[in-house]
């Protein structure tokens, strides 16, 4: 990973990729994109979370706080968390 891209900036990159717009149209993200509106599905957040934990080394526990996650912030915030408390 480079060290000029914060961790939330690559965790955004990741979960890009995974955003499937029915128009074929790249939607712009916020913190506050609801994850049901540009057609982010739990498989989807699975496949994220295992390219998080290659690209960063670190292993997630999948758990109650997953299901609660509905936008692209909580998404991010909850991520970074577990980056951070694992590379400290």
């Amino acid at each position: 990973m480079s060290n000029d891209i914060s961790v939330e900036d690559r965790v955004k990159e990741i979960v890009t990729k995974y955003i499937k717009a029915d128009d074929g149209s790249t939607p712009e993200l916020t913190r506050e994109t609801e994850l049901q509106t540009v057609n982010l599905e739990s498989l989807d957040l699975i496949e994220i979370i295992f390219e998080v934990e290659d690209e960063f080394d670190i292993d997630i526990e999948q758990d109650e706080k997953t299901a609660e996650l509905k936008t692209l912030g909580d998404v991010l915030d909850w991520l970074t968390t577990n980056i951070e408390d694992q590379t400290a």
